[in-house]
């Protein structure tokens, strides 16, 4: 079902403006689906992944689907690393970052909160692609117990 709803969103070049994701499992090709799905909806303003079932590779496909999306201004990710799936750390926040840097992205909304995987490093990766960024308005770290500030 959900399959043929974002394929009917890519034969449609959906006015889509928002896409929330919640539970579900991007894995087994979806997640190729939905990078067609995203690149479709040239609109969307809005993304948010809430409890899906990621690893880095997902993340770094993901991203790649909503590069040059530039009215892209919100993109959350919630309750991600509750899961046994895979890991979503360093590889998937360098694929984030460069979202970050990107001088053509209008980025003003990170939600990153309740990601227990998120660690450090990843705090570093992020710190370090905001360096450049003068878009981001908010920023939300919370609920991230591995992130220990060292």
């Amino acid at each position: 079902m959900g399959r043929d709803v974002l394929n009917e969103f890519v034969a449609n070049k959906s006015n889509l403006k928002t896409i929330q994701l919640c539970l579900c499992t991007l894995g087994n090709g979806g997640t190729g689906i939905i990078t067609s799905a995203l690149r479709s909806c040239t609109n969307l303003d809005s993304i948010f992944l809430l409890g899906c079932d990621v690893d880095d590779d997902i993340i770094v496909d993901f991203v790649a689907g909503i590069r040059g999306l530039h009215r892209l201004r919100i993109l959350g990710f919630t309750e991600l690393g509750n899961n046994n799936f895979g890991n979503f750390g360093r590889v998937g926040f360098e694929a984030l970052a460069k979202l970050l840097r990107d001088p053509n992205g209008n980025l003003c909304h990170l939600h990153f909160n309740g990601n227990n995987r998120i660690d450090d490093d990843c705090a570093i990766i992020l710190a370090n692609a905001l360096k450049g960024n003068n878009k981001l308005e908010s920023l939300d770290l919370s609920r991230n117990n591995t992130i220990t500030g060292r």
